[in-house]
C-alpha cells in the first residue's frame, strides 16, 4: 500500500523544520530510489522532460478513456471513447510493393588450395625407332674351280646383334649354341669393313666360330655383327657338282646357276642336291619328294638358249641326283637350275 505525506501539521510558522518533515518528499520524487507515495494534484500539473508509467501500476476501470496532447498549449485533456463494444477487426490491407534488391555483397576470400591428386598411371611406352633389317635372301659364289663358277641364290636364318673381334684377316664371332661344324659356310654381315663375305667357318666352340678371309681394315670389335648360313658346293668338275647344306640355319636353296667353265666332254651335266625339305631345296629322297627343278642351258659360243636340254628324272635310286642332259660336248654353257 503506498505511503501518505505527514508532518503537515508540524510545520508552522516559527517552527524548526526536521529532516524528515522533507525526506519523504524527496523519497517520493526521487529518480532513483523512489518509493510509492499517493500525491494528489489539484489544479494544473505542468511537466517539462518525459511522463513514464509504470503499465503494471495502472488502474483498471470499466469506462473506456484516452488522453490526447493538445500541441499549442501543451495541456492533456481526457476524452471518453464510445460506450460500445470493440468493434470488429477491419479487413487486412493489400500487401505494399516489395522493395528494390539490394546491392551485391562483396566477394568472398578465395578458398585455400585442396591437396594434390594421386599421380596417373604411367603411359603406354612408345614404339620402336626406325631400324633397317638386313635382307636374308642372299647371292653367293661358292666355286671357280675349272675357270668356271656356281653361283647360288638362297634363304637362311638371320643371327644378328652380335659380338665380333677382328685380328687381321680373322674375325671370330660370338653367337650362342651356333649348331655349325668345322667348314660349313656362312655370309657375313656387318663386321666392320666385312660386309656381304662368303666364307667356311673354323669351329671353335659351341658359341664361337671363326672366318679367316676377312678385311684386313676398318674396325676391330664391334656388336652389331651378323650371319646368314649358306650353302657350299664340293666335287666340282666341269661335268659335275654337290651342293652341301650347312648344319644348321635352315637353308633354303632357290636357283643356282652354273659356268661349266670348259666343255664338258659330253652330253650330261649332273647336279647332286642335298636330303632335306627344311634344309637344302626338297626331300629328294623318293620320286614322289624329288624337287625337280626347271632347267634353262645357254650356249656360251652363240649366247642362245639351247632348247634341246631337258633335266631327266631317276626313278628307281639317287633321288636327289638332276642329270642336265641333251647338251653338246665341245660347247661351254651357262645353266640356270630354278628350284
Amino acid at each position: 500500500m503506498a505511503k501518505q505525506l505527514q508532518y503537515k501539521t508540524q510545520i508552522e510558522q516559527g517552527e524548526i523544520v526536521q529532516s524528515w518533515h522533507v525526506s519523504q518528499s524527496v523519497d517520493a520524487f526521487s529518480a532513483t530510489n523512489q518509493e510509492a507515495y499517493d500525491i494528489s494534484v489539484s489544479g494544473s500539473f505542468k511537466v517539462t522532460g518525459s511522463v513514464w508509467i509504470k503499465p503494471i501500476t495502472l488502474l483498471e476501470q470499466t469506462n473506456s478513456y484516452l488522453l490526447s496532447y493538445d500541441d499549442a498549449t501543451g495541456q492533456v485533456f481526457k476524452q471518453q471513447t464510445g460506450g460500445g463494444g470493440a468493434g470488429t477487426s477491419g479487413t487486412s490491407g493489400t500487401s505494399g510493393i516489395s522493395g528494390t534488391s539490394g546491392n551485391s555483397g562483396t566477394s568472398g576470400t578465395s578458398g585455400i588450395s585442396g591437396t594434390s591428386g594421386a599421380t596417373g598411371t604411367s603411359g603406354t611406352s612408345g614404339g620402336a625407332g626406325f631400324s633397317i633389317v638386313n635382307n636374308n635372301s642372299i647371292r653367293y659364289i661358292t666355286s671357280t674351280a675349272n675357270s668356271g663358277q656356281i653361283e647360288v641364290l638362297s634363304t637362311g636364318n638371320f643371327y644378328g646383334g652380335l659380338n665380333w673381334s677382328r685380328v687381321g684377316t680373322t674375325i671370330t664371332i660370338d653367337s650362342d649354341l651356333h649348331g655349325l661344324l668345322d667348314g660349313d659356310c656362312v655370309l657375313i654381315r656387318n663386321c666392320g669393313d666385312t660386309d656381304y663375305v662368303y666364307s667356311p667357318i673354323t669351329f671353335i666352340s659351341n658359341d664361337e666360330f671363326d672366318i679367316t678371309n676377312a678385311v684386313n681394315s676398318g674396325d676391330s670389335t664391334g656388336t652389331a655383327g651378323a650371319y646368314i648360313p649358306a650353302v657350299k658346293s664340293t666335287s666340282v668338275s666341269t661335268a659335275a657338282s654337290t651342293i652341301v647344306s650347312p648344319n644348321s640355319g635352315n637353308v633354303q636353296v632357290n636357283s643356282i646357276k652354273i659356268n661349266t667353265g670348259g666343255t664338258i666332254g659330253g652330253s650330261i651335266y649332273t647336279l647332286t642336291m642335298p636330303q632335306s625339305i627344311s634344309n637344302g631345296a626338297g626331300g629328294n629322297n623318293s620320286l614322289v619328294t624329288s624337287n625337280m627343278p626347271v632347267v634353262q642351258a645357254y650356249r656360251l659360243d652363240t649366247g642362245q638358249m639351247d632348247t634341246s636340254v631337258y633335266v631327266v628324272a631317276n626313278t628307281s635310286n639317287n633321288f636327289n641326283q638332276f642329270p642336265v642332259s641333251g647338251m653338246n660336248g665341245l660347247i661351254v654353257y651357262n645353266i640356270k637350275l630354278i628350284f
